[in-house]
């Protein structure tokens, strides 16, 4: 439809996997490298993971393609069959055909062929997507194909490419032995601002488009907002951006124009799954974590004025039906409703009558005006928002940093058996990470913070290879090379 409009080959935001679009972006191009180091090491397994949408199957294709002088290789994209039926399937990747009765007479088979392809000198690598859906019984099946071996070299390669929860799966005691032949994992995650901006001009020269900028600066900013750097999301909404430029006969694409997509009944449940019907769209935590990694917290906005103790409180605007987001020392957390211009309360944003648009407006503003102000101090932890009670009477900033602002230290509340004396083990924490803020929600897959400069969710990697294992009220839990760290928000490691 808009194809011979804009004058294209064909359409650049195909969400079907496709290596001739594979956008090489640092991390994407690092996880490539990685599994081909690993096949060529003849590691045997090798896991990629990363979330919906964030290019795990891509960087298999584009492997396959790329590499398909020097590897033999195979590809299984469907998870649900049961042991036999998944054996026979690998067989007639690498064109082996025969009457096999059972699993043993498939792992013959298949051994038979793995060592001839070794005295040839040949790899053999079978990628397995969608591993995270693979049943148990398959699992241990790939246990066993490890074992085909030959002078301590596996004989087979196998890449499996899995959304987070896998690890979870791995960590089961009937997978222990899998979990640690699984050396190799290398994570993907979503594109930075500036990699949003490079992909989407990249796959529209990659179709054909000669003419000046499509996409201004404004609008790019806001589909990285929408998406949060998602590459399947950023295909969707650009796909339906250059419709709607078709249908109103434009040849620019502005921040309004996503806006209106944002409100669009076909795309709102794929960019906010998690909202009810009829909610208004909000900017919600991923705004305000970018406003904490710039250094905003403590700094005095036109939203609204900061407390007695220096702290910010932002809230954007959000459905009476939801519960807006306190930001109280760089770590937020959801807290009760309460009506505007009730003290505590965030008052609406002025100059719009509480529109999105004014809202906008103004977070671009304080995005502008604080940027030249990276030096600005920023709320350390343990300071209090006396601010906003719960319906229970309590601070909602004490469930989120204690109180020292008084001076003095709550006492520690006695605890049947003596259970208070109790205490977690003090980690060490990583002179590489800078913890900037924390988004806190009760559902684990809802955290987020601000890492490094980086938003991150829980299962992410940061830094040179630490992965965030968990997000706390004031803190997150990392793992790198068996260690485990844990930093404070606004705290630098210390050796």
């Amino acid at each position: 439809m808009y194809v011979s409009y804009f004058g294209l080959k064909q359409s650049p935001f195909r969400t079907a996997p496709d290596p001739d679009y594979f956008f090489g972006s640092g991390l994407h191009l690092r996880a490539v490298d990685r599994v081909v180091h690993a096949i060529r090491e003849r590691a045997g397994l090798i896991l990629v993971m990363g979330e919906i949408g964030q290019g795990k199957t891509t960087v298999c294709r584009y492997i396959q393609t790329r590499y398909r002088d020097e590897f033999v290789m195979g590809y299984l994209g469907n998870p649900f069959l049961d042991v036999r039926e998944f054996g026979r399937q690998i067989l007639l990747e690498f064109g082996l055909a025969g009457d096999v009765a059972g699993t043993g007479d498939i792992i013959r088979v298949l051994a038979t062929f793995l060592k001839d392809q070794d005295r040839q000198g040949k790899v053999v690598v079978l990628f397995l997507d969608e591993a995270h859906l693979l049943s148990p019984d398959v699992l241990e099946f790939l246990l066993i194909v490890t074992n085909i071996q030959h002078r301590g070299r596996h004989l087979l390669q196998m890449v499996l490419a899995g959304q987070n929860e896998f690890q979870e799966t791995l960590r089961q005691p009937r997978f222990a032995s899998l979990n640690q032949r699984l050396g190799n994992r290398i994570m993907v995650t979503d594109l930075t601002k500036k990699e949003v901006a490079e992909y989407i001009r990249f796959r529209l020269d990659q179709a054909g488009w000669s003419g000046k900028t499509l996409f201004t600066s404004g609008a790019v900013s806001r589909i990285w907002k929408v998406t949060r750097g998602n590459p399947r999301l950023i295909n969707q909404v650009c796909e339906r951006l250059l419709e709607g430029a078709y249908e109103g006969r434009v040849h620019r694409i502005v921040p309004r124009d996503v806006e209106q997509v944002c409100t669009d009944p076909v795309c709102v449940p794929l960019l906010f799954p998690n909202r009810k019907h009829g909610e208004q769209y909000v900017w919600g935590p991923v705004l305000v974590g970018t406003f904490l990694a710039l250094g905003l917290v403590g700094f005095s906005s036109p939203l609204h004025p900061p407390g007695p103790s220096g702290n910010l409180a932002v809230s954007a605007l959000v459905p009476s039906r939801e519960k807006p987001v306190n930001v109280t020392s760089g770590s937020l957390e959801m807290s009760e409703h309460k009506a505007p211009g009730t003290p505590g309360s965030v008052a609406a944003v002025d100059g719009d009558n509480g529109t999105q648009t004014g809202v906008e407006a103004k977070l671009e503003k304080i995005l502008e005006l604080l940027a030249q102000r990276k030096g600005a101090d920023i709320a350390r932890p343990g300071t209090t928002n006396p601010g906003r009670r719960s319906q229970t009477g309590a601070s909602s900033s004490d469930s989120v940093l204690p109180a020292r602002s008084s001076g003095q230290e709550k006492p520690a509340r006695a605890s049947r058996n003596h259970l208070s004396e109790i205490r977690e083990p003090v980690l060490p924490s990583s002179p590489e990470i800078v913890v900037a803020a924390i988004v806190w929600d009760p559902l684990p897959r809802s955290r987020l913070a601000v890492v490094n400069e980086r938003i991150v969710k829980q299962g992410d990697v940061v830094g040179r290879g630490y992965t965030v294992e968990a997000i706390r009220k004031d803190s997150i839990r990392l793992v790198k090379a068996g260690r485990m760290f844990e930093n404070r928000v606004h705290g630098k490691g210390k050796k």
